[in-house]
């Protein structure tokens, strides 16, 4: 139950152009920000996906990377220059090389202490090393609803994801920033269409006024959080991508499911 399957790291083919589209997924905005000839270190590198993004948009970089599931290692390894196959609480300190960016996409809610795993991973970094951090909204929408019907259900893959052992909103992430003595360069809200993810609301019931204000509130829709960070003393940039389930389109789709239901 709490175990994700090695199985679950073999990606299709296609899979790397299905990044290239997804303007609103964070591999897509963490690749886009970076920059060529940057060196970058990818903890909790998968199988590799990060590098392939990059090669596939033509970003020339230097890339290591650390995965400590034996059979995405041994997948990821031939895409970067180094593969740490351990746990990135593990690696030496401070790290062998100089790195511009420092990305954890979809790493801290597999921690248990995410402040102290995150204090010695960034302690002795150059103060130009941007930290690049998304993580899972679990107050999305799907969430609350599916949580006022007695149901938290783990799946492979998504916010519920078998192995995460903590859960994040907007504001503990950001007292966790402000804890960590970083500041926020920018703050992108990667949004979802509330009926298109990996929890369905088909078989949730719900008062049609409860969804309307769900989907007033702007992160009812942030599927995850992403941050760069920084040592600088920067104004913060906020911004939003993703596709939003909007009000008229709840009720046409609430329509149908009622027309479906009465022949």
């Amino acid at each position: 139950m709490f175990t994700r399957p090695d199985s679950t790291f073999d990606l299709p083919p296609e899979t790397v152009g299905y990044v290239l589209r997804d303007e609103a997924g964070p591999l897509h905005r963490i690749a886009k920000m970076i920059p060529s000839g940057s060196s970058v270190l990818d903890v909790g590198a998968g199988s590799g996906l990060l590098p392939r993004v990059l090669h596939a948009m033509n970003r020339e970089v230097v890339i290591d990377g650390v995965e400590p599931n034996e059979h995405a290692a041994a997948i990821a390894a031939p895409h970067y220059r180094h593969l740490y196959q351990s746990r990135a609480e593990d690696l030496p300190q401070p790290l062998p090389n100089r790195y511009d960016f420092v990305v954890l996409a979809d790493v801290i809610e597999h921690v248990a202490d995410p402040l102290a795993f995150l204090r010695r991973l960034t302690d002795g970094l150059p103060r130009e090393t941007r930290i690049v951090i998304d993580t899972p909204n679990v107050a999305f929408g799907a969430v609350r609803l599916a949580l006022l019907k007695g149901r938290f259900d783990y799946v492979d893959s998504g916010i519920l994801e078998r192995t995460h052992l903590r859960f994040f909103t907007l504001s503990t992430l950001e007292q966790l920033i402000a804890e960590l003595g970083m500041n926020v360069e920018s703050l992108y809200l990667l949004q979802r269409d509330l009926l298109k993810t990996e929890m369905p609301l088909h078989h949730i019931q719900t008062d049609g006024r409860l969804m309307l204000r769900l989907l007033r509130d702007e992160l009812a829709s942030t599927y995850q959080f992403l941050f760069v960070l920084t040592r600088e003393d920067v104004a913060t940039e906020r911004r939003t991508f993703g596709e939003r389930l909007t009000p008229g389109e709840y009720l046409r789709w609430r329509l149908a499911r009622v027309k479906t239901r009465l022949r």
